[in-house]
């Protein structure tokens, strides 16, 4: 149960740098992508082991901030219109980036993304809200095992393949299914609830202040990362097309 609280709790600095660290490694990956896209350079992101890796890493940094953010949100009573608000935020954005991705890409366009993924996430979430540490832990290496290990030809169909499992899943340029990936979620949230039971460890968190330019612009990325996330790539897609139209190659 969420205790009541008459002030929401601080924001804590090393989460919105650990977001930052996250959005700033996803626009060098959309750039790389962008300029491959173009013919600029050649990168092949979906079968290259290194940014096969890069990929697993700043998905897992959303998805585990993602669940650290849940935990400390239940630290206080939960609102509901807030959390309503959030959820509609970002399924409006998953929405968005489906059409746009669709007009652009046909085949290839996002049917379930990471903004889907964390739209479903913050619902099932409140599944294991109530369960200790340990048994939330457990749960989220269960789910990765799971979406790892299992592979079946009946959820290689879009409308089963955003579950995971599938065997060959259709393409897109972002497919991020609930199976293994709700794991890394659920992983965040364990953490979370297992800091939270350690007040000195809480307090040196939440009083550490990073300083320094680079820190404060990626904390200020961190705070603003669905933002980004929507606008960067049409930024970065967009200028690129125009270089290409008016340049001779």
């Amino acid at each position: 149960m969420a205790r009541p609280a008459s002030a929401a709790p601080a924001r804590i600095d090393a989460l919105d740098l650990l977001r930052g660290v996250g959005i700033a490694l996803m626009i060098l990956y959309h750039l790389s992508w962008d300029l491959s896209f173009f013919g600029y350079a050649e990168v092949d992101l979906f079968n290259d082991p290194f940014w096969l890796a890069a990929r697993t890493i700043i998905v897992g940094i959303f998805l585990v901030s993602s669940g650290i953010s849940h935990a400390l949100a239940r630290r206080t009573a939960v609102d509901p219109q807030k959390f309503l608000n959030r959820f509609s935020r970002i399924l409006a954005a998953a929405i968005a980036v489906t059409i746009a991705t669709a007009t652009v890409f046909e085949e290839g366009f996002v049917f379930f993304g990471i903004l889907h993924n964390l739209a479903i996430a913050s619902l099932l979430i409140v599944l294991f809200a109530g369960l200790p540490y340990w048994a939330v832990a457990l749960s989220g290496a269960a789910v990765i095992f799971l979406g790892l290990d299992v592979n079946l030809s009946f959820f290689d169909i879009r409308q089963f393949a955003w579950i995971g499992f599938a065997a060959n899943p259709p393409f897109s340029v972002d497919y991020v299914p609930i199976f293994p990936w709700f794991g890394a979620t659920l992983l965040g949230f364990a953490f979370m609830q297992l800091l939270l039971g350690s007040p000195g460890i809480m307090g040196q968190l939440e009083g550490w202040k990073p300083e320094g330019r680079i820190p404060d612009l990626l904390r200020w990325m961190g705070r603003k990362t669905l933002l980004i996330y929507l606008i960067h790539q049409p930024i970065l897609f967009g200028a690129l097309w125009v270089l290409d139209k008016i340049s001779v190659r």
